[in-house]
């Protein structure tokens, strides 16, 4: 398993080496794509894409709010972290049982909860507020991820199918994103006045 700084810090190392935006100026651009990954996910549950899938671009939404967190704690903090959310290892936010009653639900939850965070942020800077937004869409996300796999394989009824955790999942995605050469084009930059 892994906790959330070990993510934190493998998606700071990630954004090193690609040279992605790492500057308060960018955090705007981090909740902009964290939002676009959330659609993409939805859009792949709609088209029937594999559960992997799916559950992969729930985990680019991981990315991008580490990414924002990681550059806010950075260079805005001025009090110490929440070591219990911090260290709290990602799987560990799984819910014994679906909080969920259906696949929209799912996506609406992390919407809901990905605004208000965004909201938070947009309404001024109270970090400690900022930082309980995380943890509170850390929670989601990592349910969410496990969940929607769960749920649609037991609507598929295929028991018996190997079904990866949301930590499971991040490291991959992340070491293949470390091991990728940087490729013309690949920084994602706009320009966002909200």
């Amino acid at each position: 398993m892994t906790n959330i700084k070990e993510m934190m810090d493998g998606i700071r190392t990630l954004v090193t080496l690609k040279e992605f935006p790492d500057t308060v100026n960018a955090l705007d651009q981090k909740l902009l794509w964290a939002f676009n990954e959330l659609s993409d996910a939805m859009i792949s549950h709609l088209n029937n894409d594999p559960i992997y899938d799916v559950q992969s671009e729930f985990i680019d939404v991981v990315f991008y709010i580490l990414d924002f967190w990681g550059i806010a704690y950075r260079d805005r903090c001025n009090y110490k972290i929440n070591q219990t959310m911090y260290l709290t290892e990602f799987d560990e936010f799984i819910s014994p049982e679906t909080p969920y009653s259906n696949m929209n639900e799912v996506f609406n939850l992390i919407l809901v909860k990905l605004g208000k965070l965004t909201d938070k942020y947009k309404k001024g800077i109270n970090w400690t507020e900022i930082e309980e937004g995380v943890a509170d869409l850390m929670l989601e996300l990592s349910n969410a991820t496990y969940w929607y796999g769960k749920m649609r394989l037991d609507a598929l009824d295929l028991n018996g199918v190997e079904l990866h955790s949301p930590s499971e999942i991040f490291n991959t995605k992340l070491k293949k994103n470390l091991g990728k050469e940087k490729q013309f084009g690949q920084k994602r930059s706009i320009s966002l006045k909200v």
